[in-house]
């Protein structure tokens, strides 16, 4: 597959990696979106902006639909969010029980 005039789409592109690969795709002559959190950004001229948070399904089709509207398709797909998909921070919980066992129930755990 030769990567012009591919249609791509690149999660994350607001800065870094994102940003520098979405930028590449354009001078290859591809029509490529990037996507932010942060949403629309002005002093993006080689590529197109759209607002998307990873997080949220409905974002997600809000920012995919004019691509295929307009497209068609999408040909590549670069994922690439930064701190949205980072793990959550794990507390530590002191017990009196702490040998005591979490069992699931059908509302999340139960000592």
């Amino acid at each position: 597959m030769t990567i012009e005039g591919s249609i791509a789409l690149v999660l994350g592109a607001s800065s870094g990696p994102g940003e520098a690969t979405a930028q590449r795709l354009a001078t290859a002559d591809c029509k490529d979106y990037g996507t932010s959190r942060r949403g629309v950004q002005a002093g993006r001229p080689s590529f197109q902006m759209l607002p998307l948070d990873v997080t949220s399904d409905e974002s997600v089709e809000e920012a995919v639909k004019p691509v295929v509207r307009q497209h068609g398709h999408i040909d590549v797909l670069l994922n690439n969010p930064a701190s949205a998909l980072r793990p959550p921070e794990r507390k530590r919980v002191r017990s009196s029980r702490p040998r005591q066992s979490l069992a699931p129930t059908s509302s999340g755990l139960s000592a």
